[in-house]
Parts: structure tokens; sequence; C-alpha cells
């Protein structure tokens, strides 16, 4: 299925404060962020061997 040109958003709520976050993307292609400071974590980690490899 192409999905080319569609929104996708979302919204989730925020786990340090009583807000929510938004984000919407187009094309792979963030085009809305609010709150602007989004900061976010995972637990995977990035391409580099261990036991360098660090945590994104």
């Amino acid at each position: 299925m192409d999905v080319s040109g569609r929104d996708s958003g979302h919204q989730a709520p925020c786990l340090l404060g009583d807000g929510s976050l938004h984000l919407k993307m187009k094309d792979g292609e963030l085009v809305l962020v609010d709150p602007e400071t989004i900061v976010g974590y995972t637990r995977s980690r990035l391409g580099m061997e261990e036991p360098d490899q660090p945590f994104r």
C-alpha cells in the first residue's frame, strides 16, 4: 500500500508533566512537533560494535 503524501499524527501523554505531546509526519518528515522541546529515549542500540555501542 502506497502511503506517500499522507499525514500521520500521534498524540501521547507527557511522562514528566501534565501536558501531552503532538507529532505529525508526512512522507517520513516531521511537520509538527508540540512542544518544540520533545526528547525521546529508546533502549535500542546504535550501529556500532559492542562494547562501545551506545544506547540512543
